[in-house]
């Protein structure tokens, strides 16, 4: 993450606690998940940013015995804004390139991230960060940088007000801590779901603060060890039991990190509920405790490789999750090897070193120097390199040598003249997202259609209100046109599932073989994917009724059927087709749509999504087939395997070829073959 400022005592070792946060960040945004918990790094990021930016205010302030806010935000701008344009601009030149269906997330996103102001953007437009339903934005990322800045704009005017206050400030610091960890908790039982509590600074400014009461106490507790930049063995001031705890206490604290890592659910309660003030709790004490330069472990966080990660950690932070985005498309149905997964990491790894060299590093340079001295750098370093190229390239046969390449790409000139080439184009394509008067939505189709030509063909129309076929909710059942039954087949009908309900007769319809018309009287409820594929179920499923809707969630099934029933309709089936727009609960949600059913014969259609709900809810929803015998299962996860061509560009909506193929996988479990 951003150093808040190039002081002359650098503790090393908080750049390994970096390495190790970004390295869990990584994971978790992997397809899998390697890291369930990876999260967590984030609030790791936070205290650090909190320690840092307090720090460099208080040595400011002692220094100079003033405080120049100016000075001190145009640094923060510097050191942030080039990346941020640069990512922005990346991510969409990447998004019409090889996911072109991500391109109009990217604009809307763009102005929000440009201004830091992406977090309170997704409060307000609803936008769950565990539970997002379709593609996430790659630039979903940036909501920390939106609370980061938001902190650095409002911290200093806190904490100088709090100097003058004669009061304890670690004692106010550290109530503002515990009242924004109390909001958390509150907040998220209080709504419907984490976003609020997720993204907003109030609720997440206690990890900061933390960070911040951190750097409050830390001469006291520097106090305790030798001085990390001193060369004479200087002794503690406590017991030697003192230190033994401290340091039993910094392993132990590391040890929870990685257990949280591992374990933490980005859902659960526990995690606002005091787990994410935990987890920031014990990142403090491990930035406390590293002062010390005897202490084994703040000597393995110092080391060259923790060291390396952690300085690229910011570089790393901006540019993996759109990578990732990229390289693990949604449609994508098989999983891939673990070298597949390494290969794409050391991309990941590749660009961020490029990232480093060419945005992060000159952008801090810039950062120290300001706008002026900045721009004459630019200007200097691209005359001067343009010079020593020309003389490379027409010098004498010995002078054109790779080998010299170094004496002209060094001292920056290189690294410069690139950032200044990359932060004008960046500002350019970003302006353009902003403001140009251009169809994105179009643009993003026509590139979309190039790449798969299987998306060309004609959709059938989706709403957001309710596609039935039946009688209209809260009306009147209106008389109901008959269809011409199909004729017997010969022998009883064999419905193919992969788990048929126990209780499910057939005999009570007919299949044409010719057609492949089946008179199945079912209800099928589900959402947009049900949705989409509402005219291709009606062609083989004529006297059964399908109501898809966008957006809706599993636990909605129950009361839909209700009012299905309500308009005096009477199936001999029920089908659920649920569960693509987030966790389902557990199983007493299954069983409130099975009791719904009032003994109907039950199946549950499993889902195909690129997100991480998608394989828990279909294990659950087959663990629970397996044990009720009146329960079957359509396994239309299993029918895409191998199926890109089935899936749109979002990975869980039907192209035209898949919503066929979904209408005979359901006709089959009523009808057979």
């Amino acid at each position: 993450m951003p150093q808040s400022s190039r002081t002359t005592t650098r503790i090393r070792a908080l750049d390994g606690i970096r390495a190790l946060a970004i390295i869990a960040v990584v994971l978790y945004h992997m397809r899998p998940a390697v890291l369930t918990g990876g999260f967590i790094g984030v609030t790791v990021f936070f205290v650090l940013s909190g320690f840092l930016i307090t720090r460099s205010v208080l040595r400011e302030l002692s220094r100079e015995r003033r405080f120049s806010y100016l000075r001190y935000l145009r640094r923060r701008l510097l050191r942030l804004w080039p990346p941020v344009l640069v990512t922005i601009a990346g991510a969409a030149l990447f998004s019409y390139i090889f996911a072109p269906s991500l391109l109009p997330k990217v604009q809307a996103d763009a102005l929000p991230a440009a201004l830091f102001a992406s977090n309170w953007v997704y409060i307000f437009r609803e936008v769950p960060y565990f539970a997002a339903s379709g593609l996430p934005s790659p630039l979903t990322h940036l909501w920390y940088l939106g609370v980061l800045a938001q902190f650095y704009l409002l911290w200093p005017f806190i904490l100088l007000a709090l100097r003058r206050v004669r009061y304890s400030t670690v004692r106010i610091v550290a109530s503002l801590a515990l009242a924004s960890a109390l909001l958390m908790a509150v907040l998220f039982f209080a709504g419907p779901d984490s976003t609020r509590t997720y993204y907003g600074l109030d609720t997440r400014a206690a990890e900061l603060l933390i960070g911040a009461l951190a750097a409050l106490v830390s001469p006291y507790i520097a106090s305790l060890w030798p001085r990390a930049d001193s060369t004479t063995p200087q002794p503690p001031a406590h017991s030697a039991t003192s230190a033994f705890a401290l340091r039993v206490g910094t392993g132990a604290a590391l040890l929870a990190l990685l257990a949280l890592a591992v374990w933490a659910d980005g859902e659960s309660a526990l995690t606002y509920a005091g787990g994410l003030t935990t987890t920031a709790l014990l990142t403090a004490l491990i930035v406390l405790t590293v002062h010390n330069p005897r202490l084994g472990l703040s000597r393995v966080l110092a080391s060259a490789p923790f060291a390396y990660l952690g300085s690229r950690s910011f570089s790393l932070y901006l540019v993996h999750y759109p990578l990732l985005l990229f390289m693990n498309p949604a449609t994508r149905t098989a999983e891939i090897s673990g070298a597949a997964k390494i290969g794409q990491l050391l991309v990941v790894g590749l660009v961020a070193e490029l990232f480093y060299r060419c945005v992060e590093h000159p952008s801090a340079r810039l950062a120290r120097a300001g706008w002026r001295a900045g721009l004459r750098s630019w200007w200097t370093s691209l005359r001067t390199w343009r010079s020593d190229m020309r003389t490379w390239c027409t010098g004498s046969r010995n002078s054109r040598n790779w080998r010299n390449w170094p004496s002209f790409a060094g001292k920056n000139q290189l690294s410069d003249t690139a950032f200044a080439v990359l932060s004008a184009v960046s500002l350019l394509l970003v302006t353009l997202l902003v403001f140009a008067p251009i169809s994105w939505q179009r643009l993003a189709d026509s590139r979309a259609v190039a790449l798969r030509p299987e998306l060309a063909a004609p959709a059938p129309p989706a709403s957001s209100a309710p596609a039935t076929t039946g009688a209209v909710p809260g009306a009147a059942p209106a008389p109901a046109t008959p269809t011409p039954t199909p004729r017997p087949s010969p022998g009883a009908l064999q419905p193919i599932a992969t788990k048929v309900p126990g209780n499910l007769d057939a005999s009570a319809w007919s299949k044409d073989p010719a057609t492949g018309v089946c008179g199945a009287n079912a209800v099928m409820i589900g959402d947009s994917v049900t949705l989409g594929a509402t005219e291709a179920l009606k062609e083989v499923l004529p006297n059964s009724v399908v109501d898809g809707k966008v957006s809706r969630q599993f636990t909605a099934g129950a009361e839909v059927f209700a009012e299905r029933q309500a308009l005096g309709e009477k199936p001999r089936v029920l089908i659920y087709a649920l569960g693509s727009n987030g966790a389902i609960g557990g199983e007493a949600d299954i069983q409130k749509l099975v009791d719904a059913a009032q003994g109907l014969p039950v199946y549950f259609v499993t889902n195909r999504s690129p997100l991480p709900a998608q394989n828990p809810n279909n294990e659950l929803l087959k663990a629970y087939a397996a044990s009720h015998p009146n329960v079957g299962i359509i396994d239309w996860w299993a029918a895409t395997e191998g199926h890109e061509e089935f899936l749109r560009d979002d990975g869980i909506h039907l192209t035209p070829t898949g919503q066929q193929h979904f209408a005979t996988l359901i006709q089959q479990a009523l009808c057979g073959a």
